[in-house]
């Protein structure tokens, strides 16, 4: 939900529970899941729902403080950018985060995901 927004997530969540391709005499699988929701948002979403399906693994996210008021944040076991909550002392700020990373200034060290929208492990180096 929080990958994709609430104003597309619950409509295909709708039609997920209500239309009769998925509904009633219809088997259907994780995969048609998956199709429904990679047509709704216009992404591949294989990557997430691998993840989250066929793995027991939490997303590692990084926060390497490279000076006083700086910070490397980066997802160090996931191949898709995430957006993702980051709150500094200048407030809450969504992000998006890859392995790659992103600075963020600030002079507290940053909280991740505070609001706990993914299963997530933060390592602080």
């Amino acid at each position: 939900r929080y990958l994709i927004g609430d104003e597309i997530f619950f409509p295909t969540l709708k039609k997920l529970a209500t239309d009769t391709a998925y509904t009633y005499h219809n088997m259907i699988s994780t995969a048609d899941v998956e199709a429904l929701f990679n047509q709704a948002t216009g992404k591949d979403l294989k990557p997430f729902f691998n993840f989250y399906l066929r793995t027991t693994n939490r997303f590692e996210f990084v926060v390497k403080q490279l000076a006083e008021d700086r910070y490397l944040i980066s997802l160090a076991n996931f191949d898709m950018p995430l957006p993702v909550e980051i709150i500094t002392n200048e407030g809450a700020e969504k992000l998006t985060i890859d392995k790659k990373g992103v600075d963020v200034r600030s002079t507290t060290m940053p909280a991740v995901d505070k609001s706990g929208y993914y299963y997530k492990r933060v390592i602080f180096e």
